[in-house]
């Protein structure tokens, strides 16, 4: 990401979470992908199912709301 690089970091993390679903760290990267893009449908769509995943609590949950 720090080299401009989100599209493919995204498909990484997309991919990581493809073989396992419950990783809130890789959640959280791709909140901030989308973040980043302004994208807030690809935010919301990703914060849902974090908030699912850690029952809206949490630092990484905190950090997602704010």
């Amino acid at each position: 990401m720090a080299y401009g690089r989100d599209a493919q970091a995204e498909e990484i993390l997309k991919e990581a979470l493809a073989k396992d679903s419950k990783r809130i760290p890789v959640h959280a990267k791709l909140l901030e992908i989308s973040a980043h893009r302004k994208d807030a449908k690809a935010f919301e769509q990703t914060a849902m199912k974090l908030k699912q995943l850690i029952d809206g609590k949490g630092p990484e949950w905190d950090k997602a709301a704010a």
